[in-house]
């Protein structure tokens, strides 16, 4: 049949009764090219009330649009598509909606504007169309779409409300701030997320330090909570995915919020803040390259074994300016500080936690080095691992050896009322 016969016929289904339309419908889309689908559909949408016909057409285009490999196709039929959705209605039938929030086949380069545009509509439909499965289920895949997504839909979807939000209870979007501003693969889309983002979400905060809501600062913890996401998404999106490590961007936020809180209310997000970035350079310092030889598992094994005492003399080096500058007892601070550090980035690897803590022993006239370690190791169940154990007695022992009668008698207190030990 001629392409002219195969138009004709489907104008005639396209007119007749609905039982009839429907399978002009699917007709249409088994043999008419994207223009045409264009043409006949866009007029169609507009004009039909019938909530079935509705949904074949929705859900036609949307199967079309998943099974097509060519990129001027699916730009043409993801034109189509985004058109339905901006017309969609809050009675429009069921399976419209469940469709909007199955991705799985859908084409890459079209994907993250179908999330933006899925998102959108759920999140106002009212709730007597019972949306939450369906927000879910785009939720539980952003992950995988963040480095495509619009800066601009991001933007008013973080700053929407945002003083109240931020200021007045438990944030929602620390997390997807979090693995948005981590998900470039380019230096210049980090720095463009980070201004855009993070530089007035930074603005605003300091703006409302000191605002609480039910006696809570809510604002000085939802920043704090976006620096815990970035630093639980560091291994998997910056060393297993390869995105950019976000050196600058913590830099810059670093001498922002250093400039702007006093170091006597803030010194423990300052810190986390500083031993973050002091993490991430030394592994960007001592990465390589994958080796063809070694799975991705084992390269990080072997990056870790290699920054581990060189985070820990950093750290080291931080906690001797601290105590010169704040006192001997901040020393407990810091470890806490650490020990976060710790359990964000490496919160299984006790070897790496404890070769870092190992080189705080190197200065051996650093008494606030000592009980800093002393402090921490005994958090350390180590009875599975002959290699952690071993470690761990090591340690243990080297501090037991110390001549300092201060260091000996923390020494001492802890084997005697500490299991850890």
């Amino acid at each position: 049949m001629s392409s002219d016969h195969i138009r004709k016929y489907v104008a005639e289904l396209l007119n007749a009764p609905v039982s009839l339309q429907k399978h002009g419908i699917r007709y249409a889309f088994a043999r008419l090219d994207s223009n045409e689908l264009k043409n006949i559909f866009s007029e169609l949408w507009k004009s039909s009330e019938n909530r079935s016909i509705r949904k074949d057409i929705f859900c036609e285009t949307y199967k079309r649009l998943c099974r097509e490999s060519n990129e001027t196709v699916i730009l043409d039929v993801w034109e189509l598509l985004s058109m339905f959705i901006d017309k969609l209605s809050f009675e429009e039938n069921e399976k419209i909606y469940l469709t909007l929030s199955n991705f799985e086949d859908i084409p890459l380069s079209v994907r993250a504007a179908f999330w933006q545009k899925s998102y959108e509509f759920f999140t106002k439909a009212p709730a007597k169309l019972n949306c939450k499965s369906c927000i879910d289920e785009l939720n539980a895949i952003i992950t995988d779409i963040m480095e495509y997504l619009d800066i601009d839909f991001m933007r008013t979807m973080f700053f929407e409300n945002f003083d109240k939000k931020f200021s007045t209870q438990k944030y929602d979007y620390c997390q997807k701030i979090a693995l948005y501003l981590l998900s470039t693969k380019s230096e210049s889309d980090q720095k463009e997320r980070y201004e855009q983002i993070f530089v007035p979400l930074i603005e605003k905060a300091v703006a409302m330090w000191d605002k609480q809501y039910d006696d809570i600062h809510y604002t000085r913890n939802n920043l704090l909570d976006i620096f815990d996401y970035m630093s639980t998404e560091f291994e998997d999106l910056v060393l297993k995915k390869e995105m950019v490590f976000p050196i600058a961007m913590y830099t810059d936020v670093l001498n922002k919020l250093q400039s702007n809180l006093s170091i006597k209310e803030n010194y423990f997000l300052l810190s986390y803040v500083k031993l973050s970035l002091g993490f991430i350079t030394t592994l960007y310092d001592l990465k390589t390259k994958v080796n063809d030889s070694k799975e991705k598992s084992e390269e990080l094994i072997h990056l870790y074994k290699k920054t581990a005492p060189v985070f820990g003399r950093l750290c080291l080096d931080y906690l001797k300016e601290d105590v010169v500058n704040s006192g001997p007892i901040v020393y407990l601070i810091f470890a806490h500080v650490l020990k976060l550090i710790f359990d964000k980035y490496v919160q299984y690897d006790k070897i790496y936690k404890m070769t870092a803590l190992k080189s705080f022993l190197d200065s051996k006239d650093f008494i606030e080095g000592y009980l800093l370690v002393m402090e921490l190791i005994s958090g350390y169940n180590c009875m599975s691992e002959d290699d952690e154990t071993a470690l761990k007695q090591k340690i243990l022992k080297e501090i037991s050896l110390h001549p300092s009668e201060e260091i000996a008698m923390h020494y001492w207190h802890a084997r005697n009322h500490d299991d850890g030990y």
